[in-house]
């Protein structure tokens, strides 16, 4: 009996043991739920704070990409690309977005050819973008072919306002001018060979334009020999018209085109001189310094080097016998081209065969000066310069290499695309340059900040031969049109009416360049239309440098 009650007794306090284990257990339990559940809010609450800074961060940086977008769609696609957009405060904290290219392109949904504008004969020569105020004004591109064919269109339409069939061949630039004493007419001189020539084997057609109907005949001037470069408009007396052909002994002519012809009879023409070699480019007109007298200047070649050759022309419609100046070495050719510096007709660039471009500077007394030379560019020249707004100097060479110079002609970029450049190039007012290449391409190209090699842009084409005629570039609003022509035997026409960008934004205590490490950066790749003002996001990312 005391062995039983002694077991029952121990069992009892088993059962106190294993209550209290109980306990302990679920004590312990409870005290882990608690420790991760206080684990899993902190973690959250840490993770909400780090994604609350993180969506403060993003909505700063896409503020500055907001701000650079809307000052992309607000500057002309003819203008430079703004510069840094810094936001104000936001967040705690500023943002600062770049752009890193910015170039003018056709819509990316558009095809993105070249829209034919003509289809006649081969395309040799340069056209013309005449751009002439006055009531009406005249903004129009010009251009002939070697049928003899001659076409005009108001810039940035593709459909001609007239077109001319003089047969023959067109042998150079047109020039169109205001005709004298008749507001709103014009005169469009044609350098021309064939029937419209009245019996000479080459001539200057002339022709008045009234704006109502196509040119209609104004008079004929006979040359011994060939015009091959556009004629040129006096300065000091602006119904003086200039021209130089290639005959042996290179004639230049003055044309006073304030004399009214009878029935598209000869025009009025003083004796002409000789320059003494068959002219190549040119005339040059600069008004002298003593008011009542312009120079004329022309680059004649014979046996392969070339001189510059000066005549003076008065109020008395004569022009003084021939001045020469041989101040470039026979060892660079003969001359290419010639580019006129904006806005300062008294200094000019001249390239030549052996891939050399030179500057002349002409002073009060109409002497020229040779300032500045390039080294030799690779692959020589066969087409003429082209001096920008910009005070830049491009020119093309024929192992397709576009140089860009300064003023002092040192070369600060180049572009090696591969085809022969046998045109002049051009530049927009962003500062992209532009060139038709023997491929039958058009390619755009632009300088990145701080490198020296250009990087192509954009291309546009393509025609089924090479070019010989220049790309013509000017604002359409709201784009840029480029016209251009090639030995295909049509002329064509490319709108460029958006702009492509790629810009970059971050956080930043050090605008307007981004802080050391900052951490994330937004990237974006955009599409602006240049007249909607509609943007077309093409990529967006956030990334970290």
């Amino acid at each position: 009996m005391s062995s039983l009650r002694a077991f029952l007794a121990d069992r009892r306090r088993s059962q106190r043991g294993s209550v209290l284990s109980a306990v302990l257990i679920m004590v312990a339990f409870l005290a882990i739920l608690s420790g991760a559940l206080m684990t899993e809010l902190s973690t959250n609450f840490l993770l909400s704070n780090d994604l609350l800074n993180r969506v403060k961060t993003e909505a700063t940086v896409n503020s500055a990409a907001e701000l650079a977008l809307n000052q992309l769609q607000t500057t002309p696609l003819n203008n430079p690309c703004p510069g840094p957009a810094r936001t104000p405060l936001l967040n705690g904290q500023t943002a600062v977005a770049s752009i890193v290219s910015c170039a003018a392109v056709i819509d990316h949904r558009s095809p993105q050819s070249f829209t034919r504008i003509a289809s006649s004969h081969p395309f040799q020569v340069d056209g013309t973008h005449v751009v002439l105020p006055g009531q009406p004004g005249l903004d129009e591109y010009v251009v002939g072919d070697s049928g003899g064919t001659v076409l005009d269109y108001p810039w940035g339409q593709k459909n001609p306002r007239w077109i001319l069939r003089l047969g023959g061949s067109v042998t150079g630039q047109p020039l169109v001018m205001p005709e004298p004493g008749n507001s709103g007419q014009y005169l469009d001189l044609i350098p021309v060979s064939g029937p419209s020539c009245g019996g000479a084997p080459f001539c200057v057609s002339v022709r008045s334009d009234d704006l109502s109907r196509a040119p209609q005949p104004w008079c004929v001037m006979a040359t011994t020999g060939a015009v091959q470069s556009q004629p040129a408009v006096g300065q000091t007396f602006q119904s003086n018209v200039f021209i130089g052909d290639s005959a042996p002994t290179g004639n230049v002519y003055l044309m006073d085109t304030s004399q009214i012809p009878d029935n598209n009879g000869p025009c009025s023409v003083a004796a002409p001189q000789q320059a003494g070699g068959p002219v190549v480019a040119g005339p040059v007109v600069v008004p002298c310094s003593c008011g009542n007298r312009d120079w004329v200047f022309v680059l004649t070649s014979s046996g392969g080097s070339t001189n510059l050759v000066r005549f003076g022309a008065g109020s008395n419609q004569n022009l003084s016998p021939a001045t020469s100046f041989p101040i470039f070495p026979s060892s660079w050719g003969r001359a290419s081209g010639i580019a006129v510096a904006p806005g300062l007709s008294a200094r000019f660039a001249i390239s030549f065969a052996a891939g050399i471009v030179a500057q002349v500077q002409i002073n009060a007394a109409g002497n020229p000066t040779l300032t500045a030379y390039s080294v030799p560019l690779s692959g020589g020249i066969s087409g003429a310069p082209y001096w920008c707004s910009c005070n830049l100097i491009g020119v093309g060479t024929g192992n397709g290499t576009l140089y860009v110079l300064d003023t002092s002609l040192n070369i600060l970029a180049t572009y090696a695309g591969g085809p022969a450049i046998r045109t002049a190039p051009a530049a927009d007012g962003a500062g992209n340059w532009y060139f038709a290449a023997d491929d039958g391409i058009l390619y755009e190209v632009q300088k990145p900040a701080g490198r020296t090699t250009m990087v192509k842009a954009a291309s546009f084409g393509s025609a089924s031969a090479p070019f010989r005629s220049s790309a013509l570039l000017s604002p359409c609003q709201p784009d840029i049109c480029v016209y251009f022509a090639s030995t295909d035997a049509h002329a064509y026409l490319v709108d460029l009416d958006a702009r492509a960008a790629v810009l970059t934004a971050c956080i930043t205590t050090a605008p307007p360049t981004c802080s050391p490490g900052a951490n994330p950066r937004g990237w974006t790749h955009v599409e602006v239309m240049a007249g909607t003002q509609a943007v077309h996001v093409q990529g967006w990312s956030y990334y970290s440098p």
